[in-house]
């Protein structure tokens, strides 16, 4: 049991005045009276008689006055008792905390209410069984807000409560309501709390991270709790009453598209991984996966392309009770002949779940330029035919042209390509490295390979400074074995698509390079070396970054060809023309990790990214800018920037962004993550949430239970108890019994005087 008070200064000041009827008692203290009696004897035997029921009644009195002194005292500083028995009194108020996943998945239909609807008609009947008095607060997974409410107002919020597309796992939810009140404000209510969350046990609803996390904060919260009584010691720690309502459908049947891919050969490139769009005019094939869960299904899906219904497929999926199976629907081929082009994929038939019954598509179609510069035409040949094959595949739409340096000087001012590819120059010019210091200013990107015939003289001027992290020294015949070696196992973002092919990249085999020396500025390297070869660590990719007034430009050298001869006196400096790995892949990481700058992705998804678009080199602060599609948006910039940017949209859809003027268009289109309707596959098991949330945690939605006598049964912990009003009936009953006796004494003793 603990006691506190609510204003201490009035206790502590009116404790002073205590001391008042003591010192009134002590200066106004009568005496007793002098009665002339003949016998000695008979007048000492009454005064002490008298003497002591004085004495008697004034300290009664006294204690009856400091009492009702010190009971006005009291009251008037409001004192509170807290945790004074192992349950909750009948009738006792609580705080309830409702946490709800409003997530796509929580629309699924069973018996004519969606798992939201269900969750809210079960959270509102517990709403009216709490005592008066109890705060609630209802929190949405979307957006995590603790604010608690009377009954009335809690039920006004819980009525509110829809899907939002734009979701995270509720588990997130939950470890931020248990920070909050492990360490909670002057808004949180002082009473014992129950926490529920109403979710459905899918796998998008889930984070391993927040699990661990709460778990240690259950743990810490419980420490916090009021300790046992000593009589108590041998019963259960009280726990923090946590309940977690299963609401996935017991059975689940459902069709869903889980996502499109532009068709390449016999498989597929996701949309949302295809950031440069594809040929303007040039035929492309899109496929869907759809996925089908507890029923066989015969259905049809239709390809809308603009407004226009181009196709529709019949597919069928044998999938029985408890299981899924996946197809894959390819349509046929259509040209994309606009600049920017948007569609759909649907399925004709709804079923339970019709939030991924349809998936948009956006494609963007653009051209971009790859410059390939070498002194003989057949040293670009490799690069050539791997940029224009991917160019053929839709993976890479770039037009590759092939210059002499010559060629170059005259073409790079009227018209700059995306990237530069200088393969192998041997003697530049100084006319040469100017112009490629200003493409690198106004925020070009360059491919530098040190080619076999380069003279170092000609890359180890002043020009060539300007351009080059290094200086050339000689070139460095290497052992047979050696190989590639990459920093932080390929984190670079030039060398991750090696990692996610899984691709080990010490296939690739050097057998000389150019030695060179990092050159610095302010006593900081001009570059950042992203790869080296095993044999003393020699630099093999070293890259410098330019900034200037149009985004910043980016040189990737090698300090090893990238090309091979077929002449009969050629050696080989490495293996790079050999495998798949450094063959095709090598150009086509190379150039897309170059064209990120200006790649413009078309396709998202919600709640895992960011949708934005680039905007025009003109866009200065004050540029107007609306969106249109299932949402709208306008604004003005009021800085200069790059992209736009477009938090919380929570509708999928098709979208479009355009200026005032309608002379700037972009588009982009957003879809659910297909985890967030799939009811089988990492489905969270019972024993997962026991260990997370505690101990008979887990209930079915049609569960009864009664939130107070959870809260009595686990949490042990009665609600602070303010004594005011007790402390007032006390004072009026002492104030009554000091009039009362005070009457009584004095009376009698007026009465007997006079007979005496």
């Amino acid at each position: 049991m603990g006691l506190s008070w609510l204003v201490p200064a009035v206790s502590a000041i009116g404790a002073v005045f205590l001391a008042a009827p003591v010192i009134i008692h002590l200066l106004f203290r009568q005496k007793p009276k002098r009665l002339p009696f003949p016998a000695l004897r008979l007048i000492q035997q009454r005064k002490r008689q008298l003497m002591r029921k004085l004495r008697l009644r004034h300290l009664l009195l006294l204690a009856l006055r400091l009492l009702l002194l010190g009971g006005a005292i009291a009251a008037l500083g409001r004192p509170l008792l807290s945790g004074a028995g192992r349950l909750l009194p009948v009738g006792s108020p609580i705080a309830a905390i409702l946490i709800f996943d409003t997530s796509a998945s929580m629309s699924y239909q069973l018996e004519g209410q969606t798992r939201l609807q269900r969750a809210q008609t079960l959270a509102g009947e517990y709403l009216r069984s709490l005592p008066e008095g109890s705060r609630v607060a209802v929190v949405d997974s979307a957006e995590v807000r603790v604010q608690f409410r009377d009954r009335h107002e809690a039920q006004v919020l819980l009525d509110s409560l829809a899907i939002r597309y734009h979701n995270r796992p509720v588990l997130l939810a939950v470890r931020e309501v248990l920070r909050q009140m492990r360490q909670p404000d002057d808004k949180w209510p002082r009473l014992p709390t129950v926490v529920c969350v109403f979710s459905d046990r899918t796998a998008a609803s889930w984070n391993a991270e927040a699990a661990g996390e709460i778990r240690e904060l259950r743990a810490e919260i419980a420490r916090s709790l009021e300790h046992l009584s000593q009589e108590e010691e041998a019963a259960e720690a009280p726990q923090l009453p946590m309940l977690y309502f299963d609401l996935a459908p017991p059975r689940p049947i459902n069709v869903a598209i889980t996502g499109i891919s532009l068709a390449v050969g016999e498989g597929g490139v996701p949309l949302e991984k295809l950031p440069y769009g594809v040929n303007l005019k040039q035929p492309v094939q899109l496929q869907v996966d759809i996925r089908g869960v507890g029923a066989p299904v015969d259905l049809e899906v239709e390809l809308v392309v603009g407004e226009q219904l181009q196709e529709v497929r019949r597919f069928q999926i044998a999938a029985d009770e408890g299981q899924g199976r996946n197809v894959t629907v390819r349509f046929r081929p259509f040209v994309v002949a606009a600049p920017v082009l948007q569609g759909r994929v649907r399925l004709r038939s709804p079923d339970l779940l019709e939030a991924d019954n349809v998936r948009y598509w956006t494609l963007l179609a653009q051209q971009y330029r790859v410059g390939l510069v070498a002194d003989q035409a057949g040293d670009v040949q490799i690069w050539k035919n791997a940029l224009e094959a991917l160019s053929l595949r839709g993976l890479l739409p770039v037009e590759v042209h092939v210059w002499t340096p010559d060629q170059m000087l005259a073409e790079l001012p009227t018209q700059p390509p995306e990237v530069l590819c200088l393969l192998n120059v041997s003697k530049p010019s100084e006319q040469f490295w100017q112009r490629v210091r200003d493409y690198l200013r106004g925020g070009g990107r360059v491919v530098l390979g040190l080619g076999a015939d380069l003279a170092p003289s000609a890359y180890n001027t002043a020009a060539a400074g300007q351009v080059l992290p290094v200086s050339v020294q000689r070139s460095v015949d290497l052992p047979f074995d050696t190989f590639v070696e990459v920093a932080d196992y390929g984190a670079h973002p030039l060398l991750v698509p090696y990692r996610d092919w899984n691709t080990d990249l010490t296939v690739g085999r050097v057998y000389r390079v150019w030695q060179v020396e990092m050159l610095r500025q302010e006593d900081q390297p001009l570059g950042q070396i992203i790869a080296r070869i095993s044999h003393e660590a020699k630099p093999l990719i070293i890259e410098r970054v330019f900034e200037g007034a149009q985004g910043a430009g980016r040189l990737l050298l090698f300090t090893t060809p990238l090309y091979r001869r077929t002449s009969a006196n050629w050696s080989d400096w490495n293996n790079f023309y050999q495998p798949w790995q450094t063959n095709f892949a090598l150009p086509f990481v190379t150039v897309r990790y170059l064209l990120q700058a200006q790649s413009e992705r078309t396709n998202w998804l919600l709640g895992e990214d960011l949708p934005s678009v680039l905007l025009p080199a003109t866009a200065e602060p004050g540029f107007s800018w609306e969106l249109r599609g299932p949402e709208t948006r306008s604004g003005t910039l009021e800085q200069r920037q790059r992209e736009l940017f477009f938090e919380r949209l929570d509708r999928p859809g098709n979208y479009t962004v355009r200026d005032l003027q309608e002379k700037w268009l972009r588009a982009f289109s957003t879809n659910l993550p297909p985890q967030e309707t799939e009811f089988l596959e990492g489905r969270i098991s019972e024993e997962e949430l026991r260990a997370t949330f505690g101990d008979n945690s887990l209930l079915p939605s049609d569960s009864p239970v009664h939130l107070v006598e959870l809260a009595r049964a686990r949490l042990g912990q009665n609600p602070p108890l303010e004594l005011l009003p007790f402390l007032l009936m006390l004072v009026v009953v002492l104030l009554a019994l000091e009039s009362w006796v005070a009457n009584r004494f004095y009376k009698p003793q007026a009465e007997e005087a006079e007979h005496v």
